[in-house]
């Protein structure tokens, strides 16, 4: 069994005309969500093996808060290919994974994340900002794992749904 924590990355600011999309930051409330989500996982054990995130300041500052919570072991990959990346180019990182490594979480940008959600669970689900789907691959090597492969959603959470 293979389990992904799919994270769309927290709030950023908005755009600015002197700022490349690539570069911007987290809102304060984008720090604080990404905060809140690495303590729920940490408090319910939803600990990854690994993190992999988009080098967009937004993901790598999402990944970066959650991870703060979590293991500090855990080793944080950055992609520039999962900046914008369609569900192909974000499945790829994952088959080329060491299949010792049982637990990822790939921390992205819409509407790749919500569409990997949708092919891999046919679920219509979009992710808002710093919310987390938790799917379960019925696969014993990431090599296995297909754009089409069948998913299950064990969890979702919303950061703006969750009272802690």
């Amino acid at each position: 069994m293979k389990k992904i924590l799919l994270m769309r990355h927290a709030e950023a600011i908005l755009g600015n005309p002197a700022l490349h999309d690539h570069d911007r930051p987290l809102t304060q409330q984008g720090k604080l969500a990404a905060k809140k989500m690495g303590t729920l996982l940490a408090a319910g054990g939803f600990v990854p093996n690994k993190i992999i995130s988009s080098t967009a300041a937004r993901a790598r500052e999402t990944a970066l808060g959650v991870h703060e919570f979590l293991n500090n072991n855990i080793e944080i990959e950055y992609s520039k290919q999962l900046y914008n990346a369609k569900p192909a180019m974000c499945l790829e990182h994952l088959i080329n994974l060491p299949d010792e490594i049982e637990f990822v979480m790939l921390v992205g940008h819409n509407p790749g994340i919500s569409n990997i959600l949708e092919i891999s669970c046919r679920i219509n689900l979009n992710m808002p900002t710093a919310a987390i789907a938790e799917i379960h691959f019925d696969i014993q090597q990431w090599n296995n794992l297909e754009e089409f492969t069948k998913g299950t959603l064990n969890n979702y959470w919303n950061p703006i749904t969750l009272i802690c």
